[in-house]
């Protein structure tokens, strides 16, 4: 069987090296709340008021064509000051209810 140089990196089903990678946010865990905060995907219009008014860069900004809004780069880096839901014109960011 001869295959082109662009059919043999097609990846087989089965045959992948890493499957998980196919996923647009696999392997990492939800990037829209810490232990203080819920972002409100829908909701943000990726303005990034909130990433530079954070003391302790927690957010950052995913911007994947029409996929845009904040999300949670460093959770453990979140004291709970409330800097970010106080700078949010678009109330996207909430408090986290105690569980």
């Amino acid at each position: 069987m001869n295959m082109s140089l662009a059919q043999s990196r097609i990846p087989q089903p089965g045959k992948e090296k890493h499957p998980a990678r196919r996923c647009f946010h696999l392997p990492f865990p939800r990037h829209n709340r810490t232990a203080f905060v819920n972002i409100d995907t829908a909701g943000c219009k990726a303005c990034g008021l909130c990433v530079s008014a954070c003391p302790n860069d927690v957010l950052g900004i995913i911007a994947f064509f029409s996929h845009r809004h904040v999300h949670v780069d460093r959770a453990s880096r979140c004291k709970g000051c409330g800097t970010c839901i106080t700078t949010c014109r678009q109330e996207a960011i909430r408090l986290s209810r105690p569980s």
